[in-house]
């Protein structure tokens, strides 16, 4: 389901850990979910045009149960979801920001593994990708050098901004909260931001994906 369905990561991911506790209130929401999924059955993914680019937000601190952010990225290859990841992060973050710069280090990492593959198995030269972030407090920080706020960060969230200021793989651009398409990956929406997200994911009905599988 994961494999075709970016827009289902969250409820999966925040679900997932009832398996073993779960109640009625868990359950009559996840009908929901699975109402949505009924009505997406004929959705899927359709890839388009030759673009490279990734969204990445953080959820921060709106689990009560342990204060946890959650961290949620995808990347578009050819106009279209190539890899997506909605997860927990492993500590509990003090500022927004600094859940930011969590969720970013993840998608640093898949970030190269994508570009290896592109640069290598496609013969593609050497591209820089362009991150669309809804923090700019982290945008400024990553393209600042070190202050002392940000010591205390560890060497592995310090990686993004050797990304960003040294090899310059990455570009950060600032995106507004609205038009924030990981959104869906990192909190329970609205129906008309959701639907949004869904158009911005690239997931669209089967017959649609049709066509354009073959409008060349």
């Amino acid at each position: 389901m994961l494999g075709s369905h970016p827009d289902l990561s969250f409820a999966i991911t925040y679900f997932g850990k009832f398996q073993n506790s779960y109640n009625e209130t868990n359950f009559k929401h996840l009908e929901n979910v699975l109402r949505y999924m009924n009505k997406t059955k004929d959705y899927c993914l359709c890839y388009l045009k030759d673009v490279i680019e990734s969204y990445v937000d953080a959820d921060f601190a709106n689990e009560t149960l342990d204060r946890k952010s959650v961290s949620g990225y995808f990347f578009r290859v050819f106009g279209d979801n190539a890899s997506w990841k909605s997860m927990k992060q492993s500590c509990v973050i003090l500022f927004s920001t600094e859940a930011e710069y969590v969720a970013l280090a993840s998608a640093a990492t898949e970030c190269l593994y994508v570009r290896n593959i592109l640069t290598e198995s496609l013969a593609l030269p050497k591209i820089g990708i362009v991150i669309f972030e809804g923090n700019q407090s982290y945008i400024k920080i990553c393209s600042t050098v070190e202050t002392k706020r940000s010591k205390h960060n560890s060497v592995k969230l310090h990686f993004v901004k050797y990304l960003v200021l040294k090899t310059k793989i990455l570009r950060l651009s600032y995106v507004e909260t609205s038009d924030q398409l990981s959104d869906c990956l990192t909190k329970a929406l609205p129906y008309c931001k959701l639907i949004k997200c869904i158009e911005g994911l690239g997931i669209s009905k089967l017959a649609d994906s049709v066509v354009c599988d073959n409008f060349g």
